[in-house]
């Protein structure tokens, strides 16, 4: 059963990224609550410039293992576009996922990116985690 969901899971995004007009990828630095985690995500971009993917983050060393330290938070990563300007682009994110695959967490950010080339953007950003502060900043690879 569970590599039937897999697969569903899978033939499901494929179709979604296949009308999606860009694939993106990123890695970024988190401080939280928690400590500086690590982490990545990919997601597709619509035309509108709604953005869509999933992430995972944690402390030591993009790392499954469960641990005293280690807080890894995996789920799906939702971006609307709230302003444009040149170059530069304003987005309010909401990450939702679970934290050591047992509590599910919900955590808005505002975001700003910086297109440095066709292929390459960076941002920062600030949020709640834990009901604290957050920052992170971002590299994002578009490949596409």
């Amino acid at each position: 059963m569970k590599n039937i969901l897999i697969i569903f899971i899978l033939i499901l995004g494929l179709q979604i990224s296949a009308k999606a007009q860009k694939l993106e990828a990123e890695v970024f630095l988190q401080q939280t609550v928690m400590g500086l985690q690590k982490g990545y995500s990919v997601r597709t971009v619509s035309d509108f410039g709604l953005r869509y993917g999933v992430f995972f983050q944690s402390n030591n060393h993009f790392s499954f293992k469960e641990g005293q330290s280690n807080y890894p938070y995996a789920g799906i990563d939702l971006s609307y576009p709230i302003s444009k300007c040149g170059k530069v682009k304003l987005y309010a994110n909401l990450k939702s996922g679970l934290v050591d695959y047992k509590f599910l967490a919900v955590s808005p950010e505002i975001e700003s990116n910086i297109d440095i080339t066709r292929f390459l953007s960076i941002g920062v950003g600030s949020g709640l985690r834990a009901r604290k502060a957050a920052v992170s900043c971002k590299v994002i690879f578009k490949p596409f």
